[in-house]
């Protein structure tokens, strides 16, 4: 089990048989996925605190109450996101998903273990952000068509 974040980085790095994998001058370590899916680790690496985001995409209309309720409504006892967050940037409107998580509460796959459902969760909304922010509501049910309902 990892003692700090830097600690978590390298046995991610030897998980992922990278030879070096380690936090910038800025506390930042970005992985690519797939060539296309980027995300971000962001954390003192003395320390345990870690946080893990991803740019999704835009938002067509960031006011549109069916995008909003969208997001929220994936955020909900995190039914469309795991133990991550989507949340908009207020200036640029860009939504992103973000997961804190604590380095020395991960379990014994360690930080890919946190990492591979992150990553799955990104992809999706990448791949759907559009879709399912602009599908029309179905008048009849009250529910915003597209999204998987339990």
């Amino acid at each position: 089990m990892a003692n700090n974040n830097q600690q978590a980085l390298a046995e991610l790095g030897q998980s992922l048989k990278l030879d070096v994998l380690e936090f910038d001058s800025e506390n930042v370590c970005e992985l690519v996925f797939d060539e296309e899916t980027v995300v971000t680790l962001t954390g003192d690496p003395d320390g345990t605190q870690l946080q893990i985001s991803g740019l999704v995409g835009d938002l067509e209309d960031p006011n549109s109450p069916t995008a909003l309720r969208t997001l929220l409504e994936a955020n909900f006892n995190a039914q469309g996101v795991g133990a991550a967050a989507l949340g908009m940037d207020h200036i640029s409107h860009e939504v992103f998903l973000g997961q804190s998580l604590n380095v020395n509460q991960l379990d014994a796959n360690g930080l890919a273990g946190a990492l591979e459902p992150f990553v799955n969760y990104l992809t999706f909304w990448r791949e759907n952000l559009t879709k399912l922010t602009s599908a029309a509501p179905d008048a009849s049910s009250g529910e915003v068509a597209g999204m998987m309902q339990v």
